[in-house]
């Protein structure tokens, strides 16, 4: 993945008021139903993924769940914080931008 067009669009979407960083806030927006996608740090524990897996199955299963392949710190830097393990998107269409950054990455990396 390009980070800097990742970084880019999560930006925006800080700026925008359409993402919620952290275990709570991410926790809020599936029973909120407003979460179009949870992305989770490289290195984000399998605990924290399964639970949001629980919860969105629950209260809101159309939310995608992705696993990126950046790390906490640099999830964080993105978006001015410190480490962040998972951020939610509110956006359908920020979403699937950033679904579309992270598969495209992958593609990348596999041709490497």
């Amino acid at each position: 993945m390009t980070e800097a067009k990742l970084g880019g669009l999560l930006g925006l979407a800080r700026r925008a008021g359409l993402l919620r960083v952290g275990h709570d806030a991410a926790l809020g927006a599936l029973q909120a139903k407003t979460a179009r996608l949870l992305l989770f740090a490289a290195d984000a524990s399998d605990r924290l993924f399964a639970e949001m897996e629980r919860a969105a199955a629950k209260f809101s299963p159309e939310t995608a769940l992705v696993r990126s392949d950046v790390s906490m710190q640099a999830l964080g830097h993105y978006i001015g914080k410190r480490n962040v393990a998972v951020l939610c998107v509110d956006d359908d269409g920020l979403a699937k931008r950033i679904q579309t950054q992270v598969w495209e990455g992958r593609q990348d990396d596999e041709e490497i």
